[in-house]
């Protein structure tokens, strides 16, 4: 089963509510694992009405692409790669390489009736070109990240935006994400990529508001530079415990995670004994268990 697929506002929310929240969406990844190709994908999506991801349909609309890191050139080279054989470059993606402040944002939205998506590669050359007189790199980064977030709700336009991970941290969690609390914090929902090189294949794991702490399995067509979903994981007993404890973010005993799994208890307890040992679960005193990264996402985000 998928939740891919949701029941949510779709008139008033242009990306899928279960894998993007409302408002700021802040895309993470490792240095060259695909993000700027991932949200190209998605800003054609929009802007053609086609599937996201091979399996969703989205609403068509005008999109404001910031390409902050390639030239055009690159770009359209890119356009032209992810296109189908013969379709036409959509009039209503507008690829911008400068940026120039969150302010002229603003006049751009309010001049361009009907965006559907702003989509930003990437952070920290937003950040960059952002006046810091007396700012801390925590307000500088909340600063810059709400401002983003507000004008998302303001035009009620989502927001993209990619970061880099930091090397060596914490993997696929909110802590591993550059720069300090203030982008986590400020950020509606967040998304990192995860490559899989043993498997060759690339994990979405989902953090938000709005959204459940779940995972995507992803494909990445390197000839034609297309991202598609594979569907719901095909998880290890460890993952799917994980998954269990991160849905539900509540402390839960083996039995009740269990019964959820239909496994044996000895086996989730000998899970649990390694999770806890890699420090991604908690064991409580009084027996329960609880997902670390669900506790510290709640922190952040509280």
């Amino acid at each position: 089963m998928s939740r891919f697929i949701s029941h949510c506002r779709e008139a008033q929310q242009v990306l899928p509510c279960d894998v993007f929240s409302e408002g700021i969406n802040i895309i993470g990844g490792a240095p060259k694992v695909g993000k700027s190709t991932f949200l190209l994908n998605m800003a054609l999506s929009v802007a053609t009405g086609d599937l996201l991801l091979g399996r969703r349909s989205l609403i068509r609309g005008k999109v404001l692409y910031f390409a902050l890191q390639d030239s055009i050139g690159r770009i359209e080279s890119r356009i032209e790669r992810i296109l189908p054989p013969g379709t036409k470059r959509p009039d209503g993606l507008k690829v911008i390489t400068e940026w120039t402040s969150i302010s002229e944002l603003d006049v751009l939205l309010a001049a361009h009736k009907g965006v559907r998506l702003v989509a930003v590669d990437s952070l920290t050359h937003v950040k960059i070109t952002t006046k810091n007189e007396g700012l801390t790199p925590h307000d500088l980064d909340y600063y810059v990240v709400d401002g983003l977030r507000r004008l998302a709700h303001k035009y009620s336009v989502p927001v993209v935006v990619t970061h880099t991970l930091v090397k060596g941290h914490a993997k696929n969690s909110i802590e591993s994400f550059t720069g300090s609390y203030g982008i986590t914090g400020a950020a509606d929902g967040l998304q990192i990529i995860e490559h899989k090189k043993n498997a060759n294949r690339f994990v979405l794991h989902l953090f938000g508001r709005d959204v459940p702490s779940w995972r995507l399995d992803l494909n990445f067509d390197k000839c034609n530079l297309r991202w598609s979903l594979d569907g719901w994981n095909a998880e290890t007993t460890a993952d799917n415990v994980c998954r269990v404890l991160l849905e539900d973010a509540v402390s839960m005993r083996v039995e009740a995670i269990a019964a959820i799994l239909n496994q044996p208890t000895a086996t989730i307890s000998r899970h649990l004994k390694q999770l806890v040992g890699r420090d991604e679960v908690i064991r409580f005193p009084d027996g329960k268990y609880a997902s670390r990264l669900a506790q510290k996402l709640s922190e952040v985000l509280s």
